[in-house]
C-alpha cells in the first residue's frame, strides 16, 4: 500500500521520505525480519526465511534435489528464502520489504547460477536486468551441488540495500528461471555511522573517511565467468 500518514493505522509508523524505493507503512514491530514474496502468473505467495546452514537444502528440479554450501561470510548469518520447486515460470518476480528499526538496513541478495556458456537458457535474462536496475553484482556467492552427481556449481550474487519502510521488486523473469535463491540480512545503514560506530559492526568498514558496506571486497561484472574456487568451475548441471 502507499505510504499515506492520514490513512495509516495508529499502530503503524509511516516513513514517507523519498529514498528512491517504494515506501510502505512500517510496523511498530521493527525487529521483524525482512519479508519476501514471490509473484508468478499463478498468484503471490510468501517465502519464509530459514537460517543459513552449510549444505542446507536448496531447490528441487527435474526430480533432483540440490544443496547449498561454501557460503561467503556475509551470508552465514542471513535468512534464506528459496523457491522449493524450479524452474519458475516466465514473469516471476520477488518483492522484499524492510522491517528494521531506525539505523538498521536490510540487505537483499539474489543468487543465481551464472555460466555464460550454458546458463542463458535458465537464468530468465535476470543478470542483464539486474545490472540495468542498479543491483550490485559480486562474485561472493554460495555454490550448489546436485544430489547423486559430482561437481559443484558457482553462482553470482546481486544485492540491494533497503532502509526501514522500503521495499524493492526484482525484474520479472524473461522465460523460465532456475537455480536461484534469495537471502536477506539485517545489518546497519553504514552511511549514517561515524568512524567509531563503523568499526563496531561487521557489515561496515571505514575507508577514505567514510563508512561503507563490507559485503564483498571485490566486484565481478554480471557477465564475467566465475573463477574456479573451492573446486567449482564454470559449468552447468543437467537440464533434467
Amino acid at each position: 500500500p502507499a505510504c499515506d500518514p492520514a490513512s495509516t493505522p495508529a499502530h503503524q509508523v509511516c516513513h514517507c521520505e523519498d529514498m528512491g524505493e517504494p515506501m510502505v507503512p512500517k510496523s511498530d514491530d521493527c525487529t521483524a525480519a525482512t519479508t519476501v514474496t514471490m509473484t508468478t502468473p499463478g498468484g503471490t505467495q510468501a517465502l519464509a526465511g530459514v537460517p543459513v546452514t552449510e549444505r542446507m537444502a536448496g531447490w528441487a528440479y527435474g526430480g533432483r534435489n540440490t544443496k547449498l554450501h561454501s557460503f561467503p561470510n556475509m551470508l552465514r548469518e542471513a535468512s534464506a528464502h528459496i523457491p522449493a520447486n524450479q524452474p519458475l515460470p516466465e514473469d516471476t518476480e520477488f518483492t522484499a520489504t524492510c522491517n528494521g528499526c531506525d539505523g538498521d538496513a536490510c540487505e537483499v541478495f539474489v543468487t543465481i547460477h551464472n555460466c555464460p556458456a550454458c546458463s542463458a537458457g535458465s537464468n530468465g535474462n535476470l543478470p542483464a536486468q539486474f545490472a540495468l536496475g542498479g543491483w550490485e553484482a559480486r562474485s561472493c556467492a554460495p555454490q550448489f551441488a546436485v544430489d547423486q552427481l559430482g561437481g559443484d556449481y558457482k553462482m553470482l550474487t546481486f544485492r540491494k540495500m533497503l532502509l526501514p519502510g522500503q521495499e524493492v521488486t526484482t525484474p520479472a523473469s524473461v522465460g523460465r528461471v532456475k537455480h536461484l535463491a534469495l537471502f536477506t540480512l539485517l545489518s546497519k545503514d553504514c552511511g549514517s555511522l561515524n568512524e567509531v560506530s563503523c568499526g563496531d559492526t561487521s557489515s561496515c568498514k571505514w575507508k577514505n573517511d567514510q563508512c561503507i558496506s563490507a559485503w564483498c571486497p571485490k566486484a565481478s561484472g554480471p557477465f564475467a565467468p566465475p573463477t574456479g574456487t573451492g573446486g567449482a568451475t564454470c559449468k552447468c548441471p543437467p537440464t533434467h
